[in-house]
C-alpha cells in the first residue's frame, strides 16, 4: 500500500491516492458482503430517507450490509446522486433540468 501511494506521488497523481484507497476498502468491505455507497445530496437526509435508501440498496444489491457515505453538494439543487461500484445513479434535479434544456 505504501509503495502504490509513493508511485502515486512520484507520478504527481497525489489526487487519485483517494479514489485507490476508496477502491481497497469497497473490495474488502465486498467480501463481506456490506456495500459502500457514495451518496451526494443537496440538502442532509432525515434519518427516516437514510433508512428508506440503505434498504433500498439492500434489496437491490443482496448486501448484508449498507453503510452510506453522504457528502452534501448543493449544485445538485435537489435529488442526489448514488454511486456504487461499478454503478452509478443520479436522480439530482440539476440532471434532470441538463437532460430536458438538451431535448
Amino acid at each position: 500500500m505504501t509503495a502504490l501511494a509513493t508511485e502515486l506521488l512520484r507520478l504527481k497523481r497525489s489526487a487519485d491516492i483517494e479514489n485507490v484507497i476508496g477502491e481497497i476498502a469497497r473490495y474488502f468491505l465486498s467480501l463481506r458482503h456490506t456495500l459502500l455507497a457514495q451518496v451526494e445530496v443537496a440538502r442532509p437526509l432525515s434519518a427516516a430517507v437514510r433508512t428508506k435508501l440503505k434498504k433500498t440498496l439492500q434489496d437491490a444489491t443482496n448486501a448484508r450490509e449498507v453503510h452510506l457515505d453522504v457528502t452534501q453538494n448543493t449544485a445538485l439543487l435537489g435529488g442526489c446522486r448514488v454511486r456504487l461500484p461499478g454503478a452509478e445513479l443520479d436522480a439530482s434535479v440539476a440532471t434532470q433540468l441538463r437532460t430536458i434544456t438538451t431535448l
